[in-house]
């Protein structure tokens, strides 16, 4: 009955890429956009070093955020002298951890779902374990695993609200998957609750907290040099306050844009750094400001090097992969995007680490702990509405205080639940040196 299941899924698969080749294609050559499609075909990629005696781990991490969440794991793996490979599926995530990671560490595209093309990537890579960041189910990479005799981890691993209503509806289909999985180390209660009402075994499903809060930044001397061009075009006066809006959405810059040109006549001085959370949304999303008469730049069209001098502009599109992280520190103030949309908000950790006033709008899903763990101890501000988002920012902007009281509060907040990375670490390196069969 599985192998009828698999066999269904398989053709549905083949039948969604064979729509979406063309689109892959013409994107490819008319474009001139790099694509990751073949790269998930043939594993091209160096083999990790099979250094004798050593263990190896396979991390996957879908994107941006998920690399992130991944790197101090990654750092303690191999630092204790394990071979690590880290998988993504999308370009930015990549980009990220080429940027990120130890040169020691084997970078790849995660393999599309097909078992011929799963076994390809696991015999070159021989892991003697996979750890998939939150909770990416692949039917066919998970059987292929369990018939290379490789125990597959779900690290971090997170249900949002959607995803739990979508998989009950197809519970059925995915309580035997779990039979493939050896362990489930879930961020919260919460999501332990949930993994378990959708058909996970009880024995597998472990709380170990969110490795997000144990995030750190270490921002090099050409990112500050970057932070120093930024803000002589954004910045350039004592009174000056700049307001950071990061990883925003289609159909929320225009709503953002309003609250802008209203800010701005309250304080002259007020500049703005908007960052999509898609960067190749960088000139739709500059159109938006330009179309209402503001002096608008991408950041993908200026010289910041230091000899160049930039004129002042009311609004910077950070469309670039890898600097929003230090562009929160040069902020005095914090939206998270994805929040005024109905997308789920995104992660606060970032400019929390960094100490920021951090506001978000109505929809966080999915981060609904997260939001409720700040909100209740005073380190975030959420707003249920655009309006009530602009009387926050009136009251915010000009007192320094109460700004600087809710960034403590949420570095605190950090403080206070970091230790999530060392119990997935404990969990990975027991399972990879014991024993362990399928």
């Amino acid at each position: 009955m599985f192998q009828a299941i698999l066999f269904g899924y398989s053709i549905l698969y083949l039948i969604f890429l064979v729509l979406y080749l063309p689109r892959v294609i013409f994107q490819a050559v008319f474009r001139n956009k790099k694509t990751q499609v073949f790269r998930r075909i043939f594993p091209a990629f160096k083999a990790p070093d099979p250094a004798p005696g050593t263990k190896s781990i396979w991390i996957h991490a879908v994107s941006v955020g998920e690399v992130n969440a991944a790197l101090p794991l990654i750092k303690k793996l191999t630092s204790e002298n394990y071979r690590v490979s880290l998988s993504t599926t999308t370009l930015t995530g990549q980009q990220v951890a080429r940027s990120a990671v130890d040169p020691s560490v084997t970078l790849l595209y995660f393999p599309l779902d097909f078992k011929i093309i799963c076994k390809t990537f696991l015999k070159k890579i021989n892991p003697d374990a996979v750890a998939v960041m939150e909770t990416e189910i692949w039917p066919n990479f998970l059987e292929t695993a369990r018939r290379s005799g490789i125990p597959v981890i779900f690290v971090n691993g997170r249900i949002s609200d959607d995803s739990f209503n979508n998989y009950l509806r197809i519970a059925p289909l995915l309580k035997p998957l779990f039979k493939r999985i050896t362990l489930m180390c879930m961020q919260s209660v919460i999501d332990a609750e949930r993994i378990r009402a959708i058909g996970a075994p009880e024995n597998i499903i472990r709380v170990t907290g969110n490795m997000k809060f144990d995030y750190t930044l270490k921002i090099p001397d050409e990112k500050r040099q970057l932070q120093g061009s930024i803000k002589s075009i954004l910045m350039p006066g004592p009174d000056s306050l700049l307001w950071v809006c990061g990883s925003t959405k289609p159909n929320e810059e225009e709503i953002l844009s309003d609250i802008y040109i209203f800010l701005k006549s309250q304080f002259p001085g007020l500049s703005l750094l908007i960052a999509p959370r898609h960067p190749h949304r960088g000139e739709e999303v500059a159109e938006i400001f330009r179309s209402k008469g503001l002096k608008t730049i991408q950041r993908s069209k200026i010289d910041t090097s230091p000899k160049k001098k930039s004129d002042h502009v009311n609004v910077l599109v950070l469309d670039t992969v890898g600097e929003l992280a230090c562009m929160y520190e040069i902020a005095d103030i914090v939206f998270m995007g994805g929040s005024l949309v109905p997308t789920g908000g995104q992660n606060i950790i970032e400019p929390a680490f960094l100490g920021k006033a951090i506001l978000f709008g109505p929809s966080m899903s999915n981060f609904r702990e997260t939001a409720e763990i700040f909100k209740e101890k005073k380190a975030a501000l959420q707003a249920d509405s655009p309006r009530e988002l602009e009387e926050m920012l009136l009251r915010l902007l000009p007192n320094e205080a109460a700004r600087t009281a809710l960034g403590n509060n949420a570095r605190q907040v950090l403080e206070n639940n970091r230790g999530a990375v060392h119990r997935n670490l404990e969990a990975i390196t027991s399972l990879i040196n014991q024993d362990w069969h399928c």
